[in-house]
């Protein structure tokens, strides 16, 4: 190593032999390595950044700036990409992600690679390691393609894979699915392979560990069928059960998460939190927090569980886990255990640094859901403000220009240009509430996607509207939209036009301020005496059904206010206003099912009242006409009112009024009126005004 003439192949050699046998002498090779980075190809570029990012891996100390040096090889090897082969950009993209430099342009490499035909010919290790670094880069574009690709590969040559090698592919894709707007099915079709390849596997440390790991990867897309889920739920059991007991906690809670997740009631589940009970003293705070949130999830109600988890939480440093525990405490309807915690979150409050944005709400969602909202006021007063100063510091962060963020695509089609268009009702300084017509998606804000297709996106009305609001392309918060409207439904949506914004709706939402108030024609007599349904919601795919084992609370005020028959039938329908406090998927439409009243023209929840709704109403008949809410500066309050569609009007005009009462409100929605707010409508139709006026934030929800 003194000879500085010594060649680049034989110097890349010998620092790979340095680290492969673990052995002194890299920290003295790394300043030659340094001075004639230039000297080097691509693979001897990819040899010796995987040495120095193999010692840091180990924990190797060493005098030597492995993170710095790494740059400078990761540097010069971009330099010379086109001379890489794949298994050199492999190992370049995996020392990248371990060292944490330049992996963005890398993955950008490995993207455009992977997509190619050549890449059918890589090696399994390549292709999964490939897939791993770019799920780690959280590259969005093109990463979509790129992966697909691979699973491709590996559904057409799973006989060359070995067990980890899937396994790592299935971790991959699972881990990019949680930012893609659609799962694709591929991706879905490579994680049960790589499941049922875990499964045949001998029942070892190292089988336990990939079953566990295939099993979070199909529990997050969802992927396993049910005699799949029941083969896991076996296996995992036996793993962790009797003598055997080969799953590390990691193990464990991986497998409840995911058995849970995928609503397994069974036995199996059974076992695992039995075991995980017998070493819920040894688990760590992130192994704890995962396997609290998925038993919440299905119910799982134990005692022993709920105690440790709020006596961790009371004395935890790790924000994560306290969040997860005030969510978890506030959904089992144990509030004097959530009480309990709550010193040690104003106290974990005085460093906002350490704690999330979705920590804080997190807990400000349990304060209020508990009932504990006055008496913790100054604690919920505080989270409202880092959350505000969360949102400055994202604003400030981001560029105003769109430049990286791609062009929208296409301009409207004739289809979008003679559909009813959007108009914006409200309009703050830092947000906005959108009138959206029927056949205009709430969406995520993903420019990729086609434009001219129905329904229409409405983020490319606002992203038209407010050009330099970088917020309106932003997926990860779904283009600052506040809460869904489906899309053949009508009405008022909220959106932010800042971070601040955005963290301070999400804040008063998740605090019960936000009033959402609907007009709804639903399917027979109502009672006036039904004022209100309070049932768990489950949710999967694209549907939502009441369930009081898997479903989370969700509540419902209805208030009828007319009621009407059709010409020479004797079918009746109810109008009926409507305030939610939960925001459930398709809640309105899965609770007034669920008490017999499905919405006129509703093909999911009511499919064999469809064909007959089609011959006089053209859709849902659901618009949300009204939100209420604190606005974001002290003492402002915030109100919008929609008047009801023309095409519902005339759906109204084709029905006979039951009574007087019904046709002063028919008369009153054809002429174009804004309907009364629910309070006034609950106030006048039998309810005291102080009781109509309903504060959200303090109501207690029983399921």
């Amino acid at each position: 190593m003194e000879r500085p003439t010594l060649p680049p192949r034989q110097l890349s050699l010998t620092t790979w032999c340095l680290a492969r046998l673990e052995a002194n002498g890299l920290a003295l090779a790394s300043g030659h390595v340094r001075a004639r980075a230039h000297e080097f190809d691509a693979h001897e570029l990819s040899m010796m950044v995987w040495a120095f990012a193999s010692r840091t891996k180990a924990k190797v100390e060493e005098d030597v700036d492995h993170k710095e040096l790494g740059n400078v090889l990761i540097n010069e090897a971009l330099r010379k990409l086109p001379e890489a082969s794949i298994a050199n950009l492999g190992n370049l993209l995996w020392a990248s992600a371990t060292l944490g430099v330049n992996l963005t342009s890398l993955a950008a490499a490995a993207a455009v690679l992977m997509s190619k035909p050549s890449f059918k010919e890589a090696s399994p290790q390549g292709v999964a390691n490939m897939a791993w670094a770019l799920a780690i880069s959280a590259l969005k574009s093109g990463s979509c393609q790129a992966l697909t690709h691979a699973a491709e590969i590996a559904l057409s040559r799973t006989e060359e894979f070995r067990p980890k090698e899937l396994a790592a592919l299935g971790w991959a894709l699972a881990a990019s699915a949680q930012e893609a707007p659609k799962t694709p099915e591929m991706w879905r079709q490579a994680a049960r392979t790589a499941l049922e390849v875990a499964l045949e596997e001998p029942h070892t440390g190292r089988g336990g560990r990939l079953l566990a790991q295939t099993a979070w990867a199909c529990a997050s897309m969802q992927a396993a069928s049910q005699p799949l889920l029941d083969r896991l739920a076996n296996a995992l059991a036996y793993h962790c059960g009797g003598k055997q007991r080969i799953l590390s906690n990691q193990d464990v809670a991986n497998g409840i998460w995911a058995l849970s997740i995928m609503s397994c009631q069974s036995p199996s589940l059974e076992a695992m939190v039995k075991e995980a009970e017998l070493r819920i003293q040894t688990f760590e705070a992130r192994q704890l927090a995962a396997c609290a949130w998925a038993l919440a999830t299905t119910r799982y109600q134990s005692k022993t569980w709920l105690e440790v988890l709020a006596a961790a939480a009371a004395a935890t440093s790790h924000s994560k886990l306290l969040g997860v525990s005030a969510w978890v405490l506030a959904s089992c309807e144990v509030p004097k255990l959530l009480e309990a915690l709550l010193p040690n979150a104003v106290q974990l409050l005085q460093n906002p640094d350490k704690v999330s944005a979705e920590t804080l709400l997190q807990l400000a969602w349990a304060i209020s859901f508990s009932g504990l909202g006055t008496k913790q006021r100054p604690l919920l007063l505080r989270i409202e403000d880092l959350l505000r100063l969360e949102g400055r510091r994202r604003d400030a962060a981001i560029r105003e220009d769109l430049s990286g963020m791609g062009t929208v695509v296409e301009a409207e089609t004739a289809e979008v240009a003679e559909a009813e268009a959007p108009s914006i009702v409200l309009q703050e300084q830092d947000f906005v509430i959108v009138h959206k017509p029927v056949h205009w998606e709430v969406d995520d804000g993903d420019m990729r996607k086609p434009s001219g297709r129905r329904p229409f996106p409405l983020s490319r009305f606002l992203q038209q509207r407010f050009p330099s609001r970088s917020i309106l392309h932003d997926v990860t918060v779904g283009g600052g939209f506040q809460g869904r409207l489906d899309a053949q439904s009508s009405g008022l949506v909220l959106c932010a036009l800042t971070y601040e914004a955005f963290l301070l709706l999400q804040f008063r939402q998740d605090t019960h301020d936000v009033a959402r108030e609907y007009l709804v024609l639903c399917h027979g007599w109502m009672p006036a005496t039904l004022r209100e349904v309070s049932a768990p919601i489950w949710s999967k795919d694209a549907s939502s059904l009441v369930d009081y084992d898997r479903g989370a609370p969700a509540k419902t005020f209805l208030q009828p206010i007319a009621w009407f028959r059709r010409s020479g039938e004797q079918d009746l329908y109810s109008l009926v206003v409507i305030s939610i406090v939960t925001g459930r998927k398709h809640q309105i439409r899965c609770h007034l099912a669920h008490v017999g009243h499905p919405v006129v023209c509703d093909g999911r929840y009511a499919p064999q009242d469809l064909p007959k709704d089609l011959t006089w109403c053209p859709r849902n008949f659901l618009h949300r006409f009204r939100i209420e809410l604190p606005g974001l500066a002290l003492g402002d309050k915030v109100v919008a009112c929609d008047t009801l569609p023309e095409d519902l009007r005339q759906v109204l005009c084709r029905l006979l009024p039951a009574n007087q009462d019904a046709s002063a409100v028919l008369k009153s929605l054809a002429a174009g009126q804004a309907p009364l707010p629910f309070a006034d409508w609950r106030c006048q139709l039998g309810g005291s005004k102080s009781s109509a006026h309903l504060h959200l934030g303090r109501l207690r929800f029983k399921s």
